[in-house]
Order: structure tokens, then sequence, then C-alpha cells
């Protein structure tokens, strides 16, 4: 029978891992292949695990130190990425586990994967599986529902519009920004895997506020600063780039507020320059790539 994805793990990963993905998956829809559940007493491990690869719409490796260094997790990815380069099309979706030095010790023992790109795991399955549907193609479920908290499935939910405190929004300017700041990190940390010739800083100035910097054989080639509040309102993040004071902040590219739909809380553009995907809900990760191209034009020049 096929699944919508199959489970690609080791062992120590099970438990704070793979089950509360596995179960975040079934409440929003999602079929999962998972080899506690699959693999029956005197079952042909080889012949259930190769059946659940072939029939599964995509592979997500949990990618730990454990996994990585381990046999038979690496030769389910080998198999899969061999699928990959006969078909050409994305079957694996790696899934991080660990922190920036643990990451980087992964990708390192598996070079294959380095030009993928992947998701931190963090606690929360809720980010995964909502990525995971739209790889799918399914409708992105309510959040509550992909944690696996949330209503029984079918009945009707009347759409009440929230009223979000300033806490609320505090708490989610922080986050955003943070999650910014760490999608810069990874970001750096793959473009120096990928060009020799290239060095990439992210320093943070204070907690509120980090730059970034791009040098190509030694001469500074971009720079960008990024930081909560300003001249002009504190519920914002600015974005500058070019040349730039790291204690001025007068001078900026992009704006980014904090507003709402009634339901949930997004970034929007005020000046408008980061296209309509952001002014229309921009969610941390998605103006976080485009902050990331943004940058990266004055290496492409």
């Amino acid at each position: 029978m096929s699944k919508d994805v199959f489970l690609c793990h080791a062992s120590e990963d099970k438990a704070a891992v793979v089950r509360p993905f596995v179960a975040a998956c079934a409440n929003a829809g999602i079929s999962c292949w998972v080899d506690e559940a699959e693999i029956l007493w005197g079952d042909s491990i080889t012949a259930k695990v190769n059946g659940g690869i072939e029939a599964a719409k995509f592979v997500v490796v949990v990618l730990s130190e454990a996994s990585a260094s381990k046999n038979w997790p690496k030769r389910e990815i080998n198999a899969v990425l061999n699928m990959e380069a006969s078909s050409g099309e994305v079957r694996i979706l790696p899934l991080l586990v660990g922190d920036a030095a643990g990451r980087k010790k992964i990708l390192k023992a598996l070079p294959l994967l380095n030009d993928k790109s992947y998701l931190v795991w963090d606690g929360d399955p809720s980010k995964a599986v909502a990525e995971l549907a739209k790889r799918l193609g399914k409708r992105i479920p309510h959040p509550e529902t992909v944690s696996g908290g949330g209503r029984p499935t079918g009945t009707y939910r009347p759409q009440i519009k929230k009223r979000f405190s300033d806490r609320d929004r505090d708490r989610f300017l922080k986050d955003a920004f943070n999650a910014v700041r760490e999608y810069f990190r990874q970001a750096a940390e793959d473009l120096i895997r990928h060009h020799s010739e290239i060095e990439c800083d992210v320093e943070d100035v204070t907690s509120r506020k980090f730059t970034c910097k791009a040098y190509v054989d030694g001469k500074l080639q971009c720079q960008c600063k990024i930081w909560i509040g300003g001249m002009v309102r504190e519920d914002a993040i600015c974005f500058s780039e070019g040349w730039m004071n790291a204690a001025n902040d007068n001078s900026y590219n992009e704006i980014l507020t904090v507003v709402d739909d009634g339901e949930v809380l997004f970034l929007k553009a005020t000046i408008g320059s980061m296209g309509s995907r952001e002014e229309r809900k921009g969610e941390p990760r998605d103006v976080a790539e485009s902050l990331w191209r943004r940058f990266c034009r004055g290496l492409e020049q």
C-alpha cells in the first residue's frame, strides 16, 4: 500500500523525533511508512523497506549524528539518491536534528546531501508537517491540528476573528527575528561549503541586531544589517544593505511590520520592494529567504 512519506531514521531518534512527527502527520491527513508499524514478526526487513521506499511519494530522512553513523540509514539514503539521479524527481526531504556544530558534522559525513534544502528539527513537528503538506499539494491544516491537539477530523469550525495582544505581537516579532537570523547563519554555512573562494560572517551586534558580510577572495562584496526597531517604529524588523554604520539605524531599505488577518500573525513589507508574496502573508522563513536572496545579489553581479 502506498504512503505519502517513508521515514528513514535511526532508532535513537524514534521517541524524540519520529513518533511526534508521525502523530502530527496523521492529524494532518498525511500517511507515513514507519518500520515499527509496517514490519511484523517474521517479515523480510529488506523486502519491506524496499517496498516502502518504492511506494512512498517522498522519503523524510531524519539526519542526526546517530543516523549519520549507522550503515542501515545510510543504505536507505543512498538507494533513494540513486532513484533521484535516475528520475530527476525530488524524493528526499532532509530533517536535521542537533545544534549548528552537530548539523555541520552530519552534512560533512553525507556530502551528497549538501545541495539539499533542509529543515531543522526544533521539537515542534508543525512546521515540518506544514512544509510536507505543501510538497504533497495538500491543503495546509490548521496549526492546532498539525501539532496533534486540535479538533476531530471533519468537524466544522466557525471562523471567529482572534484578537492579538501586544504581548502576542512582541513575541511573534522576536521569534520572527530569531528565525531570520538562524536562516542567515545556515545559508552562510551552506554558501561557504559550496564556494571555497567565499567567506561569509554573520555577527550579532546586540540580541536585536545582526550583520552579514560576504567576501570574495578576501574582498568585501556585499553586506547587510537586520534589526528590530529603529527610528520609524519599534514593532518592526528593518533591513539595510550596502555601506552601513552598525550603530546608526536611521537608514533602511525595507521595513517588515507585524500584522494579522484575524486568524494568524504575519510580516508585511511596508515599502513593498520584496514582492507580492510577503505583502500578502509573509511567514518568517519566507521573509528570511527573500532577504537572503536580496543580500546575495551582490555576489551574482
